[in-house]
């Protein structure tokens, strides 16, 4: 399940973190995604953007790895409450590739 594109925004108030995307704790990923939040959002606020602009150019932003990280901790749920069939390498291999894909992707 991938995060949903609803805009995060309305008017000139958005919701970051959980608020906008929530996802299980299996990656460990969601403070993490939070601070990122702040850190991206206040960037392109300071950085001369309209807040017109500034805030579809966070969700464009950050919707890479938002979706990328629910829709793999959301397998792995459905993995660990066993409601599809996996292995420990199955586990392994998304809970890497997940971490690998933050560490060498701009936040």
């Amino acid at each position: 399940m991938a995060a949903r594109r609803h805009a995060w925004y309305r008017g000139r108030a958005i919701v970051i973190g959980d608020a906008a995307h929530a996802c299980p704790p299996l990656i460990a990923q969601g403070a993490a995604m939070c601070a990122e939040d702040a850190v991206v959002l206040a960037e392109l606020l300071t950085g001369g953007l309209p807040v017109e602009r500034a805030l579809p150019a966070f969700m464009a932003r950050r919707m890479p790895r938002v979706e990328l990280v629910v829709r793999n901790s959301m397998q792995l749920v459905r993995w660990e409450t066993g409601t599809e069939p996996h292995t420990d390498a199955d586990v392994a291999m998304t809970m890497n590739s997940t971490l690998g894909f933050l560490a060498a992707a701009e936040a």
